[in-house]
């Protein structure tokens, strides 16, 4: 049954607020205690540093935040809920325009399988090039040059996924649905090698003290709470398209 692009979108951003909501819930149970240890290292070392300048350890040179942390976790669960609306609004711009393109007979496969190219393509392939860092770790005078670098990447790695998809769709014309599968996967290999060959290595420092399992923990949660976010967006993005839309009486 035909759905209209502007049902789709809703549903999409639906399903975006509810999966940022579940990577909300996994920063409060999981993250926080890991990002408070990585502040808390950062505060450390800059009360160290700034002792040594003023030559006297005994100086008190804390400073109150102009933030407090409570705060800070209120916005983060905000930020975690609006970035997966947001999200969701643009996949179901994108899943409306190429849905009947997707491979899958149902549109419960079709979100789930642009919610994985869009998790490849946005967040493993930048992941394993530039690594997410938390607080302490890092160069802030070079940050809009790995600014740049980063977001050129993540255009690159989009550019590569619809390329391999329109490139799919062109084989399997032309050949059987292995072979097809087979030429793409080898074509995948080639593609990202050279993305992640040809751009810039990281240049991000990190301090010859900070922890390196704290380092690990960081960038692991940092993937997972992307891996929530767009798995949250595809399930429920395909469960509102079939039987859940029923719920809420957007089908048209």
């Amino acid at each position: 049954m035909h759905t209209n692009p502007v049902s789709i979108i809703t549903r999409a951003a639906l399903a975006g607020a509810a999966a940022g909501l579940l990577a909300a819930l996994f920063f409060l149970t999981v993250s926080q205690s890991t990002l408070d240890e990585a502040i808390a290292f950062e505060e450390q070392a800059s009360r160290q540093q700034d002792s040594e300048t003023v030559g006297d350890s005994s100086v008190d040179t804390e400073e109150e935040p102009l933030v407090s942390r409570e705060t800070q976790t209120i916005g983060a669960v905000v930020a975690s809920l609006l970035y997966g609306a947001l999200t969701g609004v643009v996949f179901g711009t994108v899943f409306a325009a190429v849905r009947h393109r997707l491979p899958s007979e149902t549109d419960f496969g079709r979100a789930s399988q642009l919610a994985l190219m869009g998790f490849f393509a946005t967040a493993v392939i930048p992941a394993i090039k530039y690594p997410a860092n938390p607080p302490g770790v890092g160069n802030p005078d070079d940050v809009n040059q790995r600014t740049i670098v980063f977001v050129t990447l993540l255009g690159a790695s989009i550019a590569v996924v619809t390329g391999l998809v329109v490139l799919y769709r062109w084989l399997k014309t032309r050949f059987d649905r292995p072979t097809a599968q087979v030429l793409v996967a080898a074509a995948s290999v080639i593609s990202f090698v050279a993305v992640l060959v040809l751009w810039p290595a990281d240049t991000t420092v990190v301090p010859e003290d900070f922890p390196a399992d704290l380092l690990w923990q960081f960038r692991i949660q940092a993937l997972t709470t992307l891996l929530i976010t767009w798995g949250g967006l595809g399930l429920f993005t395909g469960w509102l398209l079939s039987r859940g839309g029923k719920l809420l009486d957007l089908r048209q």
